[in-house]
């Protein structure tokens, strides 16, 4: 094996073990927040704070449960709450056109109802998440006119630790 070859072997042995540290690193990490999870459960707590000596320093401690939630709007429950300008604003509209060749024989027919038109398409309303929190930022939206229309889902969990040489507030995040 020359130079070269034993380069690019031992690149590829660094990379394979990379991979498998980070696999071991995120099921430990994954068993531990579990774990700290349950007990916090069991104790109906989000954070847990202690010091804990560490040579001639003392050290401060918390573990905080950080819970991601997903909002999920209803966009025709939204579109009855807030006027058609806001609406066009945050809704993101997805058409589709479910029968091309209805809808060729439609077009060359000319002069038909504008509402024929419609029913060869179909149309996916989402509401952006992002527009709706700047103009509720700009008093454009409320929240009180949303109400109702949307759900919350929790997501992504983990366990967020903080450390400091000084107490840690416990009505800190």
């Amino acid at each position: 094996m020359n130079q070269l070859e034993q380069y690019i072997f031992d690149l590829r042995l660094l990379n394979q073990k990379q991979k498998q540290e980070e696999e071991s690193y995120k099921n430990k990490k994954t068993t531990l927040e579990s774990k700290i999870k349950k007990i916090f459960d069991k104790k109906k707590v989000n954070s847990y704070s202690f010091a804990n000596a560490d040579g001639d320093q003392k050290k401060y401690y918390r573990a905080t449960v950080v819970q991601q939630k997903k909002v999920i709007f209803n966009p025709d429950m939204v579109e009855q709450v807030v006027d058609k300008k806001v609406f066009n604003q945050i809704c993101i509209k997805k058409y589709e056109i479910t029968d091309y060749e209805g809808l060729v024989q439609y077009i060359k027919s000319l002069g038909g109802n504008p509402s024929k038109f419609k029913s060869f398409i179909s149309c996916d309303k989402t509401i952006d998440n992002k527009k709706v929190n700047q103009l509720s930022e700009l008093g454009d939206i409320t929240d009180t006119a949303l109400e109702g229309c949307y759900t919350v889902k929790p997501s992504a969990m983990w366990i967020k630790i903080t450390e400091s040489e000084e107490e840690i507030d416990e009505n800190a995040d």
